[in-house]
């Protein structure tokens, strides 16, 4: 279960770095308009969540219902952090 278990810590920290560049490269981009970026922002981690946790459960190391409850702990943290962040 410990090997699992850091399987998936790696995994999720692989994701957070890529999506960290996404948005990096969102913030940086000037063809996309202020508003747009801001918008982009959090969608942007549903495919690295979805790449992340997706090869968990296909090995059968994460029930599918855990995989729900992580998805929606990540984007409610990642929520409440842009909400609460101020922009300098």
């Amino acid at each position: 279960m410990a090997s699992s278990s850091s399987f998936i810590i790696v995994l999720l920290v692989v994701a957070v770095i890529g999506w960290l560049a996404t948005v990096h490269w969102i913030r940086t981009h000037e063809r996309i308009s202020a508003r747009l970026k801001r918008l982009l922002v959090l969608p942007a981690w549903f495919p690295w969540m979805g790449a992340a946790l997706g090869v968990p459960v296909m090995r059968g190391d994460m029930p599918l219902g855990d995989l729900g409850k992580a998805i929606a702990s990540f984007v409610v943290g990642l929520g409440v952090f842009l909400l609460t962040r101020r922009e300098a």
